[in-house]
């Protein structure tokens, strides 16, 4: 017994408290018995007093608690009650005074073992408290084994099955708590009593036990187990029981057995017996595993199967995470697991579904990275192998296209073996093997995407090649041949499904060349019928790929022609066709094929609103009236019955998504093959036969047509149904016609809510509900076929008005009243929560306390199943009624305790409803749900008794009851208790669970970031991405990562730059480099001394050291050690989180300031020094190693981010070095990550992103006073462009290349302006590294010139939507494709401008002489003169007119108040005027349309174009017309179109100055330009430089349009508002400079009025 710590005159703890109150009821138990929900709750207080405790308060109350816990667990009590006490004893000795434990398991025993039969809870609390005691200090009391067994013996005898169980539980217990360190004895025994009582037990909890108890032998070893015993027991597993969970449970147990079995040094020897020779079971796999799987037959031979195949995967497990052996040796027991399907001479479609579930769970998803690389050798071998069976080649087939996907590549070691394995399967014999070979052909070319052209490209001359050669062959050649051709076409029509999905998109030629081949399949047939079938059915295949997966754009040009194809097919009648033709199978085949081509035609092609369903409603209405006896029963009830049910079965969810599909796997060896173009694949093989299939299909179209029919039809079909539901009651059939009018009915009300919502008639819905009610009524149908009338009903309340909803609603409540059948009662309360959740809440509010009473009062039943679907009924009525339910929140809980404290079987589907109810509760509640308070108290206590048997199915209600709470109650638990819940189960083998889990913390980093990122649970989140099979999962995770990323990076980016550093480089082949400081090589720490550097000699040791800088997270580099290989998807997706940070730490200007980060006072300690400006050399370099990784689709990533890096900081300043960028220190890795993406090697993808790379740095001013560094990146994108025209990618789709060409016709355009904008300023001299390259463009530049106006043209016609159907008439291949041009629009948008300006800087007509030298500094070069000395671009006078059209129109279109977000730098016309630095200037976020095109036009009106004749005077004033109607333009407008203005008047001929009309305008335009410049509120002095500029130019203008006024063109007007405007500037001019200019201006006009007046006098 526990020491006596008890004191006098010691305050009451909490924990004393609750001790004392225990105590008082225990006392008072003569009198009256415990009230179960007043221990619960108390015992539940206890607990969690426990837990927050001091030891010393704990040593104070220790032996009174546990002496009124054991008053109260032998006084008898209810199963939570005895549960949560026997937890509460275990916890109060473990923090206490653990010396207590040995006598407390003696009096239990001494209890036990004087037990009473009339006392069986009595007997089950005291056997439940010790197994808990047992399981928490086992090792210390192993004496007591033995006789614990023998007080097993006894209680196993019991009458009551729940005392049966405990005593079980209590044996699994003691046995796992002790080990194997007790004497042998107790061990035998233990055995024995398992092996005669427990496993043949009538109880199938007890069995369940039994199982339970036999998997904790092998856990601990088995002590005292021989081989013999080993073998007994995994004989007595029973997999042939008829309850599904103990034959999950035996399968669990055997499993272990044998991976004990096999694994001879694990087994235990206990005390007391000698030393025995370890020995292995010899064949278990086959005796017990193999022969067992093949021998299955009978009703329960699949379940059978599917029980031995878990055996199969829970060995595996069990093998390399208990046993650690090495994962390579799965490979040897895959071998052995496909051996099964050796003996099938044909294809046992169920037994390849189980094969392949274990090599998908059992053998791949356990397999790391590289044994998953050498596992695909291994699989080609299968393949090769001459002996393999078509079931095995299937299941290699199968495996291999799941591991290419699971592993994201392929290896070069498969490439040089996939002739010779899959390629060489597509000719294979069976028609199943080619179909398998060509879907894995598909996986093969998902991953690897560049393998598409010219495996399409081989495909098609193969199968031209065997057309052509079949006509001359005969015999087995021929049927060599005919196979051949089937796989090659199956291949194809693979590839043209996937093709649209693919990164890179698909050659042009596709399409056509696929259609080319199928037509001439279709029409150019052999005469020999065997080929022509074979040719047609190919042919036909093609088609319905081609039609089912392109855009019809691709191909309706040929619509007609495709639509002949069907002309012949069904031209005749069946009749005759049944009659002459010989091989009937074969022409069905080509019939089934052709109408499968016409329903991707109809769906391609034709509206769903053009469909007649009249047409079709007869021969529907006599397939109804046919004789049911004749149909199957339909298999489409799964996929049409809500998920949300799922657990009331016959389906329940269990472990993952695929053991579910598999335990629903049907198969047949009649099946249809899997459909090579479909998104999803079946999951398996031939999943249903071909009877049964028929049946579907006929019945979801039923479905379609019934939903398209008007009032009339539907109730036709209604009548229909009705009357084959009353005929045949009595027969053998009418279970199968329920399930399909069932299937049918549920097709067709889901189908009216996706093609027209609408409200059917009084009648049909009566019609419809008496047909689902009369079902219901029947009482013994299947729980699938009371589900979908159940939600049929639910339905007819969609479909119906409140009033029909409501009727319905009272009539079903009506049946509840009196005495039912509990089926009927059951469905009637699901029923009525399905109403409720498709009406909603607040349309039946008035009728939620009558619907919860009623299901309340069903709930109380004894019966099992009836409580189940009450609680269910009642679940989804909370969930629907919202805050309407709060009134009965408190009976709503107190109904689940009652249910929960009554329930004695230990039924999992009990506690589970009990957890969705108080999960409902909880979401109903939200905000109120207080900490402490009584109802949380009790939601909380209720989820953690529910989940204490660790079952997955109410591990999930804990889960969701976190969710929800985070979710609708934030403010009862901390995020950290949140986290600490969630984290476990992140590693679950249960998908479900870590499903769950991981949307929890999204939904916590969405609620409250802040707290989330003191977690750091960012390690724990890559982990478990790495870890991760399942898609979908992966899927949430990295979205997960994603929003944490950005939550936690403005805080601390650092972090994350550890983090993803870790994850990144965190392959084995690094460790050296890891090791080493190569701080002092890296050229991140700048060019100090190193001119090398500075003048382009590349240095190959570029990668920084990988040390990290600044706060960094410890945790990372301990997971993501340099020992571990992550998987390279995880890799990619963690560059792929760095290259998004630096966008995801916001806009705070300290973290892209190194000044204001040093200066910036923290406001909390997580941002201390934590701004992303002082981890700029740390991200640079890690971008860099990315850039240069050996992962070729990484290296992508890595050059993005430079860019992007370069985008953030391009504007900041190096506070070392005055003058200079931050950036310029890096140059060199820059430079060098520019090289390698340049590379002529490179892949389309990295040549882009070098190509942006390369434009920002000769744009951005890092590399200014480098020519060595300027001449190496201007030669490295000058290279691609000597190859431009033989730029092209034969693999992918032309918009590839053609967004290359783009790219790289920018960079040199970027550049071009760039140098250009040091030369319009003449204040500021011009870098010779740029002054270099002024001679290379004008070489270049009739090369540059002819590509820069095609890309312009090009976008034009993509701009005013203009299809080019001629073919060569666009300069980039493939535009006229809507797809291509869809796919450059954004490219063009973000380019064109650049290109434009590019374009017309020093452009000159052609015929212009040579080049134009400059005789002295650029500064002295006169206005009208070449900014550069040298001639650019030559324009023709159609280039001419084109460049001002197409600038005249982009001025249209920047009337609107829309900004260009351009991504490509370029000189704006407010930066000109402004003075900005080249720098400063382009990198504006935001420009509008006519700062890019006013600068044009300033090019375009020089006086060489004007000389040249291309200036016209009908061009000059439509330009002038436009600027009249801008006048509200801003400032930066006004200046460039005063510039432009002065210019045209200027340049252009005197014969338009003499023209009345063009002249009249001119002068609007002036004295406009002049009254709004002295009406401007900027004009505040005369020797504003700008406001200067403008007078000056409209001076020049107004004086020489003045000189060519004449007076008989009757201007008095205009000669006087001229002269008033001189007498303003005379009157406003503060200077001698500004006065002397308006004295001249003022002259001019002065003598111009006095001519005027003098000729009117």
């Amino acid at each position: 017994m526990a020491r006596n710590y008890v004191r006098e005159n010691v305050p009451l703890s909490r924990f004393g408290v609750l001790v004392a109150q225990l105590e008082s009821i225990v006392a008072s138990a003569a009198q009256q018995s415990p009230e179960p929900l007043l221990c619960f709750d108390l015992l539940s207080d206890l607990i969690s007093a426990t837990d927050e405790e001091p030891k010393e308060s704990i040593l104070l109350w220790q032996r009174k608690c546990e002496d009124a816990l054991y008053s109260l667990l032998v006084l008898g009590a209810r199963r939570p009650v005895r549960h949560l006490a026997s937890v509460a004893m275990a916890k109060i000795i473990s923090k206490g005074d653990s010396i207590s434990i040995y006598s407390r398991v003696s009096s239990l025993q001494g209890f036990l073992s004087d037990g009473k039969r009339n006392e069986p809870q009595k007997v089950a609390g005291a056997a439940q408290c010790l197994g808990e005691l047992y399981r928490h200090f086992g090792r210390r009391i192993t004496s007591g084994l033995l006789e614990t067994t023998n007080i097993a013996t006894k209680l196993i005898k019991f009458h009551e099955e729940f005392v049966r169980q405990e005593a079980l539980h209590m044996l699994e217990s003691a046995l796992e708590g002790s080990g194997g360190s007790a004497a042998s004895s107790a061990y035998t025994e233990s055995f024995r009593i398992i092996m005669r009582f427990a496993v043949g037990d009538k109880s199938f909890v007890v069995r369940i036990a039994a199982a339970r108890c036999l998997k904790a032998f092998a856990i601990i070893g088995g002590p005292g187990l021989g081989v013999g015993d080993l073998e007994n027991s995994a004989s007595y597993c029973a997999l042939e029981d008829p309850v599904p969970s103990v034959r999950d449970a035996f399968a669990e147990a055997l499993g272990s057995l044998l991976a004990l079995g096999m694994n001879p040094d694990k087994q235990v020897q206990p005390r007391g017996k000698g030393p025995l020779p370890a020995k292995k079971i010899e064949g278990g796999l086959q005796k017990y595993l193999t022969l067992p799987f093949t021998k299955a037959s009978g009703l329960r031979s699949k379940d059978v199967r599917v029980g031995i195949i878990l055996s199969w995967v829970f060995f595996l497990q069990a093998i390399r995470l208990k046993y650690l052996q090495s994962d390579s040796e799965l490979q040897d027991y895959a071998l052995q697991v496909m051996e099964i399907l050796q003996t099938d001479a044909s294809v046992d479609s169920h037994a390849l579904a189980c094969v392949l579930y274990i090599l998908r769970v059992g053998v791949t998803d356990q397999m790391t990275e590289p044994t998953q690389r050498n596992f695909l050798i291994f699989l080609g071998k299968q393949l090769q192998s001459p002996d393999a069976s078509p079931s095995i080649k299937i299941a290699a087939l199968r495996t291999l296209s799941y591991t290419l996907k699971t592993l994201g590549e392929v290896t070069s070691e498969f490439k040089e073996m996939l002739d010779n394995s899959v390629v060489a399967a597509v000719s294979h014999s069976s028609q199943l093997v080619r179909i398998e070979a060509a879907l894995t052909l598909r996986a093969l070319a998902e991953v690897d995407p560049t393998c598409v052209g010219g495996l399409v490209s081989f495909v098609i001359t193969m199968l031209n090649a065997l057309r052509e050669n079949l006509p001359f062959e005969k015999g087995s050649n021929l049927q060599s041949d005919l196979n051949s051709l089937h796989g090659q076409a199956t291949v194809l029509a693979a590839f043209v499904s996937i093709s649209p999905k693919l990164p890179l998109g698909y050659p042009a030629r596709l399409p056509s060349s696929v259609l080319e081949v199928s037509k001439k399949m279709l029409s150019e047939s052999s005469r020999n019928p065997v080929v022509a079938a074979i040719e047609q059915e190919a042919g036909w295949y093609l088609l319905s790929s081609l039609l089912a997966s392109m855009p019809k754009e691709e191909i309706e040009d040929q619509v007609f022609d495709i639509l002949s194809l069907w002309a012949d097919i069904f031209s005749g009648s069946p009749e005759h066709e049944f009659k002459q033709s010989g091989d009937l199978t074969s022409k069905i085949r080509i019939w089934a094929a052709a109408v499968d081509a016409l329903t991707s035609f109809l769906t391609c092609f034709v509206s769903p609103n053009s469909f007649d369903s009249g047409i079709l409603l007869q021969p529907v209405l006599v397939y109804l009236s046919r004789d049911a006896a004749g149909c199957e029963e339909s298999s489409c009830l799964r996929m049409l019955l809500d998920k949300r049910d799922a657990w009331l079965g016959p389906w329940v969810p269990g472990r993952d998504w695929f053991e579910d599909e598999l335990r629903a796997f049907q198969g047949g060896k009649d099946g249809l093959m899997p459909c090579v173009w479909e998104n999803e694949v079946s999951r398996f093989p031939q999943p249903e036969p071909i009877n049964k299939t028929l049946v579907n299909q006929m019945l979801l179209c039923f479905g379609l047509l019934f939903a398209s029919q008007d009032s009339g039809g539907m109730l036709s079909l209604l009548g229909v149904i009705e009357q084959c539901l009353k005929a045949g009651k009595k027969q053998t059939w009418h279970a199968a016609s329920v399930t399909n009018i069932c299937v049918g009915l549920l097709a067709g009300f889901k189908a009216l809510f996706f093609l027209h919502p609408r409200s059917l008639g009084q009648d049909i819905l009566n019609s419809a509900q008496a047909i689902f009610q009369s079902i219901l009524l029947e009482g013994d149908i299947c729980p699938a076929q009371r589900r979908a009338s159940s939600e049929g009903l639910g339905l007819l309340a969609r479909l119906g008005n409140d009033v029909f909803t409501a009727r319905m609603t009272r009539l079903l409540l009506g049946d509840l009243t009196g005495p039912t059948d509990p089926n009927y009662a059951g469905s009637v309360a699901l029923a009525l929560g399905c109403i409720h959740r498709s009406a909603g809440g607040m349309a039946l509010s008035t009728l939620v306390p009558a619907t919860v009473s009623s299901i309340s009062l069903l709930a109380k039943s004894s019966i099992a199943g009836l409580q189940i679907w009450s609680l269910h009924g009642l679940l989804l009525t909370v969930e629907a009624a919202g805050l309407s339910y709060v009134s009965h929140v408190q009976a709503t809980l107190g109904l689940a305790l009652d249910i929960l404290l009554s329930e004695e079987n230990g039924w999992i589907a009990l506690p589970q409803g009990v957890g969705r109810l108080v999960n409902a509760v909880v979401a109903v509640l939200g905000p109120e749900l207080a900490p402490g308070s009584i109802f949380f108290s009790r939601c909380q206590s209720v989820v953690a008794e529910i989940s204490s048997g660790q079952e997955t199915s109410t591990m999930l209600e804990n889960v969701r009851f976190t969710q929800q709470l985070v979710l609708f109650a934030p403010q009862a638990v901390s995020v950290h208790s949140h986290v600490q819940t969630l984290l476990p189960t992140l590693a679950s083998r249960q998908p479900a669970l870590r499903h769950l889990a991981v949307s929890t913390l999204r939904h916590l980093i969405e609620k409250d970031p802040v707290s989330i990122v003191d977690e750091q649970i960012e390690d724990d989140l890559f982990h478990m991405l790495d870890e991760e099979t399942d898609s979908e999962i992966g899927d949430l995770v990295r979205s997960t990562i994603m929003r944490l990323l950005y939550a936690s990076c403005p805080s601390c980016p650092s972090h994350w730059i550890s983090i993803c550093r870790n994850v990144v480089l965190a392959t084995p082949t690094r460790r050296d480099v890891e090791g080493k400081n190569d701080v002092e090589n890296d050229p991140s720490n700048g060019t100090d001394g190193d001119a090398s550097v500075n003048f382009g000699h590349d240095d190959e040791n570029m990668v920084s050291s990988s040390k990290p800088v600044g706060n960094t997270s410890e945790a990372s580099q301990v997971l993501f050690n340099r020992e571990r290989h992550l998987r390279n998807r995880t890799r990619v997706f963690a560059a792929e989180c760095l290259s998004h940070l630096p966008g995801a730490v916001g806009t705070n200007p300290a973290h892209f300031d190194l000044c204001l980060a040093r200066g910036e006072q923290p406001s909390n300690k997580r941002t201390t020094g934590n701004w992303l400006v002082c981890h700029v050399q740390e991200l640079i370099s890690l971008a860099y190693q990315i850039s240069t990784i050996q992962f070729e689709n990484m290296q992508p990533i890595g050059v993005r981010l430079l860019s992007t890096i370069m985008d953030k900081f391009e504007r900041t300043s190096d506070p070392e070095l005055p003058g200079h960028l931050l950036l310029e220190q890096y140059q060199a890795q820059l430079v060098s990550a520019v090289r390698t993406a340049l590379d002529s090697s490179s892949g389309p993808t990295l040549l882009e992103a070098g190509l942006q790379l390369a434009t920002k740095i000769l744009t951005n001013g890092i590399i200014k006073g480098d020519q060595v560094a300027v001449k190496r990146i201007f030669s490295l994108i000058s290279r691609p462009l000597d190859e431009f025209r033989d730029l092209y990618y034969p693999s992918f789709a032309e918009w590839v290349s053609c967004k290359i060409k783009i790219r790289l016709l920018a960079a040199h355009a970027s550049l071009k302006c760039y140098a250009y904008t040091f030369l319009r300023r003449h204040h500021s001299g011009v870098p010779e590294e740029y002054l270099a390259l002024l001679p290379l463009f004008s070489k270049s530049s009739t090369i540059l010139g002819n590509y820069w106006i095609g890309i312009l043209r090009d976008y034009c016609c993509i701009f005013l939507n203009v299809h080019l159907k001629k073919k060569g008439s666009s300069f980039l291949s493939g535009i006229q494709s809507p797809l291509v041009s869809s796919k450059l629009r954004t490219c063009l948008e973000e380019s064109w401008p650049v290109i434009l300006q590019a374009l017309v800087l020093d452009a000159v007509p052609v015929g212009l002489d040579g080049i134009v030298h400059s005789e002295g500094t650029v500064d002295k070069i006169s206005e009208n003169s070449l900014l550069s000395g040298y001639s650019m671009v030559e324009l023709e006078s159609k280039e001419y007119q084109f460049l001002w059209g197409f600038s005249l129109l982009v001025l249209f279109r920047g009337q609107h108040p829309t900004v260009s977000k351009l991504k490509i730098p370029l000189p704006s016309a407010k930066a000109i005027h402004e003075g900005q630095s080249p720098t400063e200037e382009l990198n504006s976020p935001g420009i509008n349309l006519y700062e890019i095109v006013l600068p044009v036009f300033q090019f375009l009106v020089t006086k060489r174009f004007a000389r040249a004749g291309f200036l016209t005077m009908d061009i000059c004033k439509e330009l002038l017309q436009v600027f009249s109607y801008s006048m509200y333009m801003d400032n930066s407008w006004d200046s460039l179109t005063l510039s432009i203005l002065s210019q045209i008047v200027q340049n252009c001929p005197e014969s338009f100055l003499e023209t009345e009309n063009f002249s009249y305008l001119a002068m609007e335009l002036c004295v406009a330009y002049l009254f709004k410049v002295f009406q401007s509120t900027d004009a505040v002095s005369l020797d504003r430089r700008n406001w200067e500029d403008s007078i000056s130019a409209l001076f020049v203008t107004a004086e020489t349009l003045v000189k060519h006024f004449e007076p008989k063109k009757q201007l008095t007007s205009g000669a006087l508002a001229f002269l008033l405007i001189g007498y303003k500037c005379i009157k406003e001019a503060s200077t001698n400079v500004c006065f002397s200019k308006v004295h001249n201006y003022f002259k001019c006009t002065s003598l111009l009025f006095k001519k005027f007046v003098g000729e009117r006098l």
